[in-house]
């Protein structure tokens, strides 16, 4: 999908769990013009640096970084 970044209220650069996650939440405003630019294929992954309880709310199970 390309996007017209003139037209754009937010730019979220990174589709692992934080952009994923501002996306989600800026959602909620109505009427909000946002963009998810990712470099790979896919979206998701694994945060470089994380505590313990990642994923322990969405996921029901705590996980870690690499």
């Amino acid at each position: 999908m390309s996007a017209n970044l003139e037209y754009l209220d937010v730019a979220v650069i990174g589709g692992g769990p934080a952009g994923i996650s501002a996306c989600l939440d800026l959602s909620a405003h109505a009427g909000l013009k946002i963009a998810l630019f990712e470099g790979e294929q896919e979206l998701g992954g694994m945060p470089r640096s994380c505590h313990i309880f990642f994923g322990l709310r969405d996921r029901k199970r705590a996980y870690r970084g690499p």
